[in-house]
């Protein structure tokens, strides 16, 4: 088996980040396609998902075309969290995570407030809806999303 690791400041590597990517990750399956006898990435009872951070405008777009490619899709809402909008599932054998911000794809409303004696507003009781697209695509319902 020969294996060629890039020097560091190999300039023959993509200068693009996500070219590089994307060719890292290509070789990667080829060299795990050709040698049999290597392991697979761990993936045990903890085994940490592949993070994508979905954001921006066309946030739902994105999340729509991941979840295509998705076996078993769940959401989950922690709005609590950084971008606590969530989707698991797997991608082929691979476990991959997203992280939604709420604030890009949901409807919020506010059903209440806690306001100090001078009405400065310190915190805000919200519901988030999730987009009906989003919901149909994963085959879950609103209730059925556990909220953290």
């Amino acid at each position: 088996m020969t294996t060629t690791v890039p020097e560091p400041g190999d300039t023959a590597q993509a200068s693009d980040p996500r070219e590089g990517c994307i060719e890292g990750l290509e070789a990667l399956a080829q060299l795990l396609r050709e040698n049999p006898e290597l392991p697979l990435p761990y993936d045990g009872m903890d085994g940490q998902p592949i993070s994508f951070f979905v954001d921006g405008p066309s946030s739902q777009e994105q999340a729509l075309a991941f979840v295509e490619v998705m076996q078993e899709p769940r959401l989950e809402l922690k709005p609590s969290v950084y971008h606590g909008l969530h989707v698991f599932g797997r991608v082929g054998g691979i476990k991959v995570k997203l992280h939604i911000d709420p604030a890009q794809v949901c409807e919020k409303t506010t059903s209440g407030r806690y306001a100090s004696p001078d009405d400065q507003v310190l915190s805000e009781v919200t519901e988030w809806r999730i987009p009906a697209a989003l919901l149909d695509a994963v085959g879950q319902t609103e209730g059925e999303v556990p909220r953290g």
